[in-house]
């Protein structure tokens, strides 16, 4: 049973999801703290490192998609979830911090577990089709 739940679909999806975060950070860090690079520049490429990684472990990994070209409707439709998904938890992050009045922290995290849910269904039922 417990096997077979920690190779579900949805718990690779966070692993891989939290894979990247990991990911995200040790690349930030490298860059702006051991390279020196100038912060901006540093998260910039550490955020770019992190979509394109998140973008092909889900893709061939957690759904099992076996297309080869990279630029195809599936690309387009990434992207467009990524926007979706970016306004969307943004927005969510300030009505739960300004009008909820919840604790800035608490307001992040809630927004971050409801997006982890989301962008799932996303994926699973517009992006890797």
């Amino acid at each position: 049973m417990i096997l077979k739940l920690l190779k579900s679909q949805f718990v690779i999806y966070g692993i891989v999801g939290v894979g990247v975060t990991l990911l995200k950070l040790l690349s930030l860090y490298i860059l702006r703290d051991v390279f020196d690079v100038v912060t901006y520049l540093s998260v910039t490429i550490s955020y770019i490192i992190a979509v394109v990684t998140h973008f092909f472990i889900n893709k061939h990994y957690t759904f099992k998609v076996d297309e080869k070209k990279i630029m195809n409707m599936m690309t387009v439709r990434y992207f467009v979830a990524l926007s979706v998904k970016t306004i969307s938890n943004i927005s969510l992050e300030k009505i739960l911090n300004q009008v909820v009045e919840l604790a800035f922290y608490i307001a992040v995290f809630i927004a971050l577990f409801l997006s982890f849910i989301f962008n799932y269904f996303l994926y699973k039922k517009y992006v890797f089709v």
